[in-house]
Order: C-alpha cells, then structure tokens, then sequence
C-alpha cells in the first residue's frame, strides 16, 4: 500500500462555522475530520472517522495534527469532542494530543448504552 499521507485532499468549507478535511487513497475516501465551529463561544466540535482498513498506520494523527493547526490558525479557544471509553485507541490518540476528560456520560451507540468520554483540548486563553 502506498504512504496514504500522500493523497491526503485538505478541503475548507464556510470558513466562519467549518473546519473539514477529506482522505482520500486510490480514488476512494478513507478518512473524514470535521471541527464544527461555534462562533459565539469560539470553540470547536471534533469528529474524526477513519476507514478501519486505514487504522493503525497514523493516518489520525496526521489528520488531528492538520486539524488541531487549523483550529489554532481560526483562534479557536478550545476544541471538544466525545468519543466511546471502549475506543482506546482513539482516546489514546487524542490524549496524546493533549485532550483531557471532563465527563463522562452514557450514550446510545448501536442501541446499547456505552460510556462516553467528553473530552477538550485548551488552544487559547
């Protein structure tokens, strides 16, 4: 397989509310990274979703490096984000980026509650 940091499609949608980037390897789209932007907070929604084909080989952490610099080049304060405790990968990943927990609640994934972890990295004061 090639280095899929190689075909990476970086694309900027309503740069006010919206921060999005696209992956995509041999023609088909193998990551998404979104950060929902709320102008009156100034603060950021992240979802992250990598094809699991793709996982393991740090395509999220290129993904959260790009969107993390965008976040911070926007001025955003903080960016939040909620992922499955079970998934620890992904908060691995997202710890080592220097989010911290702030909750923890239980949600409905797949019609089981599941614990959830809320999640926030501090970009500015």
């Amino acid at each position: 397989m090639d280095n899929p940091h190689d075909h990476m499609e970086h694309r900027i949608n309503y740069p006010e509310y919206f921060i999005g980037l696209v992956t995509v390897h041999d023609d088909r789209v193998v990551g998404y990274g979104e950060i929902a932007k709320d102008p009156q907070r100034h603060d950021g929604e992240l979802n992250i979703h990598i094809h699991q084909d793709y996982q393991g080989v740090g395509l999220g952490t290129a993904m959260l490096i790009m969107l993390i610099k965008e976040a911070t080049d926007k001025h955003l304060h903080g960016v939040n984000l909620k992922v499955a405790a079970s998934n620890m990968r992904a908060v691995h990943l997202f710890r080592k980026f220097g989010f911290q927990e702030t909750l923890t609640t239980k949600e409905l994934y797949s019609g089981e509650k599941h614990d959830t972890l809320h999640m926030r990295k501090v970009l500015h004061r």
